[in-house]
């Protein structure tokens, strides 16, 4: 069985996006907190301009990565975007780099994720200086609680 490079993969989205389609793959990072979490599983569809909205979560390559933020403005062809649960917005992104928008969350361990692409999404993008900070804080105390306990079982078990 042959297994893609992470470079190959990318360009292996890429194309099936360009051509149309809709992927599926697994969110890993934590920036998106508490909407999407690592191994989420995330619905990719592709996007024109016209169709951006503020509040989507629009997916880019940023550093040989996928990145899916929400849209917190866009103007003239650029893309201003921020994590949920990053403190400062990200650099803007001219949108040829935008691959596409985040159309469905497939699975996740909160029911409430699935609202974060619509409404809500408008609302988290125009109150992000706040939900930042809050939601930045709540996942590190989440996190140092989850490594806890796995410290607290290992240490039972052993």
């Amino acid at each position: 069985m042959s297994s893609f490079s992470e470079n190959e993969y990318l360009i292996w989205i890429d194309t099936l996006l360009k051509e149309g389609k809709e992927v599926q793959i697994p969110v890993s990072g934590m920036s998106m907190f508490p909407f999407l979490m690592k191994d989420d599983i995330i619905r990719i569809s592709p996007i024109t301009y016209e169709e951006l909205e503020i509040g989507q979560i629009i997916v880019f390559i940023q550093n040989n990565k996928f990145i899916a933020h929400r849209l917190i403005h866009f103007s003239g062809g650029i893309c201003h975007t921020r994590g949920d649960a990053n403190l400062n917005p990200d650099k803007a992104i001219a949108f040829k780099d935008v691959k596409g928008k985040v159309g469905g969350i497939v699975s996740s361990r909160w029911f409430l994720a699935k609202h974060s692409i619509g409404r809500l999404g408008k609302i988290l993008a125009k109150t992000a200086p706040v939900t930042a900070v809050l939601f930045w804080l709540s996942g590190r105390i989440s996190y140092a609680v989850v490594v806890f306990f796995r410290r607290l079982k290992s240490s039972l078990f052993i």
